[in-house]
């Protein structure tokens, strides 16, 4: 058996969901600050003169194990497969309910003219991995701070006959209220995972939201006629899984 394939048996063997990268040293940190405490905790309790403080320590390690469980399911990475592998199709970026199909939006940022703005709302307990909508070149980035701290992605899709710009913006969910309080929680929208000139197959992570954070993130769609939406508000949609639209070719 080749090198090769000996790491792609255990990759297959490897359980999903897995833990994405950028979690594992928040993972990490809480399980051993959790175990630490709990093991003073034991010790100090078994001292006649220090069992309230080693309770203490005890409760704050359940917190802190309590808190590794939680950034590990946050930072889940399920292994999600595109539904075919038709070129004029457009997924969703992000897990979570659409909530807003907006049409004829003006988009000026990237798509530069009317566009069909699809949002959808990424609660706390939801996969916070955003992925690629459609196969394409990255073109544009752009990180909005102050107030938004939003961040814009900008893609043409390559392989369905012609060019069409799509956008995804990022953003905190400033009106929802499964959120971790601030000196938990990461004061940004989350991060960008590629850069100007990656070209992007089809449901390639793209993003994390911000640990602790519920997310907003808007897909924009060229306005016109060759763009035929087939989801619609209130449906839940999963990254690189759900299709939301599709180019028509003429």
């Amino acid at each position: 058996m080749k090198l090769n394939d000996l790491q792609d048996l255990v990759i297959d063997l490897t359980p999903r969901p897995r833990v994405a990268r950028e979690g594992w040293s928040r993972t990490a940190g809480y399980l051993v600050g959790g175990g630490l405490s709990s093991l003073i905790g034991q010790r100090l309790k078994k001292s006649a003169g220090n069992r309230k403080l080693g309770s203490l320590f005890s409760l704050g390690g359940r917190l802190l194990l309590g808190f590794s469980l939680f950034s590990g399911f946050s930072y889940r990475d399920p292994e999600r497969d595109p539904l075919g592998s038709d070129p004029h199709f457009i997924y969703a970026p992000a897990d979570g309910k659409i909530i807003e199909i907006a049409r004829n939006v003006a988009e000026p940022k990237f798509i530069g003219g009317p566009a069909c703005r699809i949002t959808i709302a990424t609660n706390l307990l939801e996969v916070h991995i955003q992925r690629s909508p459609i196969r394409g070149q990255v073109h544009y980035l752009f990180k909005e701070h102050g107030t938004s701290k939003a961040n814009y992605l900008g893609l043409i899709s390559s392989g369905t006959g012609s060019e069409h710009r799509v956008l995804v913006v990022q953003q905190i969910n400033q009106a929802s209220l499964f959120r971790l309080p601030k000196p938990l929680a990461e004061n940004s929208s989350g991060s960008q995972q590629v850069w100007v000139g990656n070209k992007l197959e089809l449901a390639q992570q793209i993003g994390l939201a911000g640990f602790g954070q519920a997310t907003l993130v808007s897909l924009y769609l060229p306005e016109s006629p060759a763009l035929d939406l087939v989801c619609k508000t209130g449906q839940h949609s999963e990254a690189g899984t759900t299709v939301v639209g599709r180019f028509k070719s003429f």
